[in-house]
């Protein structure tokens, strides 16, 4: 009998933003994609911020998620 198990790859990432006045940077996903609920995407001069990002598979279906770790100054 086949079965059909999703596959899921989960890992961390960080978005820096290193600008020279003050510039916003924005997280955005696309097709497939969500943002956690609740989270923000956006990093502020001078911090960076913590990211995961969850991808799965199943039946042929890609997916995935992206989550806010938290922000700290660069």
């Amino acid at each position: 009998v086949a079965v059909d198990l999703p596959a899921i790859v989960t890992f961390p990432f960080v978005i820096e933003n290193t600008a020279d006045a003050a510039e916003t940077i924005t997280l955005n996903v696309g097709t497939g994609g969500t943002i956690q609920a609740n989270h923000t995407m956006t990093i502020a001069q001078n911090n960076s911020k913590r990211f995961e990002l969850t991808i799965s598979t199943t039946s042929g279906s890609e997916s995935y998620i992206v989550r806010n770790l938290g922000t700290y100054l660069t």
